[in-house]
């Protein structure tokens, strides 16, 4: 059974963008991973089991980006093949379909859902050399006036901004 690191994602986004990769590799593969790490994102996923000997191990964190694929020629793409989701980047590591190309914890799937809401995250904590490598010298902050512009062109919509 493959046995999965994060060794050296270190923030909650680092670790959040791989939590589809159990439910895909399953999906591909009929087999589970083992969670060497007990990571918190697979606390609840039904895809991976904790405390068996795992008989090859993969770093998702560190696993290289794919200088080919099944889908295009090296020829068509310059450096890196374009994915539309770390999941699918990830898939086609491992030679595999991402079925799942969104993050899921599946402890809240049994929540109500609040249709007809729109919810904005305002602000980014994005550390200092990040936002200076953008050409930012301040964390972003969305204005009153765009605020008010998402609530006029989603009038029908709940605008909840999240101030976090």
């Amino acid at each position: 059974m493959l046995g999965i690191t994060l060794s050296g994602a270190s923030g909650m986004g680092d670790k959040l963008q791989f939590s589809s990769f159990p439910e895909n590799y399953h999906r591909n593969t009929g087999d589970k991973v083992i969670d060497l790490d007990n990571v918190w994102i697979f606390d609840h996923n039904p895809f991976v089991v904790r405390g068996e000997a795992p008989t090859s191990i993969v770093n998702l964190w560190t696993q290289p980006w794919p200088q080919k694929t099944g889908l295009v020629t090296p020829a068509q793409f310059v450096a890196r093949p374009i994915f539309f989701s770390i999941a699918d980047r990830t898939a086609c590591i491992f030679n595999q379909i991402a079925y799942l190309r969104h993050p899921r914890l599946y402890i809240h799937e049994d929540l109500p859902i609040l249709e007809k809401r729109v919810v904005i995250h305002t602000t980014g904590k994005l550390s200092a050399g990040i936002r200076r490598a953008y050409g930012e010298d301040r964390a972003r902050v969305f204005s009153e006036e765009i605020i008010d512009h998402i609530r006029r062109k989603y009038r029908s919509y709940d605008v909840s901004p999240s101030r976090r």
